[in-house]
């Protein structure tokens, strides 16, 4: 198993933790100009930008230790340009099951969140644990 297969089923793992919280997932692997966001969320008013980091085990650190201050300015330059392709007079498109239509909804407040995946090598999840608004 290689390194991207292994990232992938961490971002799947969030994006099943955050489903079941709530969250409705409103873009994975968003690339721009700046970069590219491994999950965008919208809950409430608040549009959260998650990085994901998948780790076997904190032998070489966290997971959330690995995002760092260059990390953390590449984030911060895609969520910006991922607002300005999105967002529309400061409201989120967002898909609503039960109207079956996608609808404005408005954002209030924008936090960087980072998501820290522990799992075995076979792809079972044994912990998820997410640091929000973390930078």
């Amino acid at each position: 198993m290689n390194s991207s297969t292994f990232g992938k089923a961490g971002e799947d793992a969030v994006e099943r933790y955050l489903i079941r919280r709530g969250w409705r997932v409103v873009a994975r692997n968003y690339a721009t100009n700046g970069g590219e966001l491994d999950i965008v969320a919208f809950r409430r008013g608040v549009l959260s930008f998650v990085e994901v980091k998948t780790r076997s085990g904190a032998g070489f650190g966290t997971p959330a230790e690995a995002v760092d201050a260059k990390k953390k300015a590449r984030i911060k330059s895609a969520a910006a340009g991922f607002e300005y392709e999105q967002l529309q007079n400061g409201a989120l498109p967002v898909y609503s099951p039960l109207l079956r239509r996608q609808i404005n909804r408005r954002v209030r407040i924008r936090r960087f969140d980072v998501a820290e995946v522990y799992m075995t090598r076979d792809l079972m999840v044994t912990d998820i644990v997410l640091h929000a608004n973390d930078f």
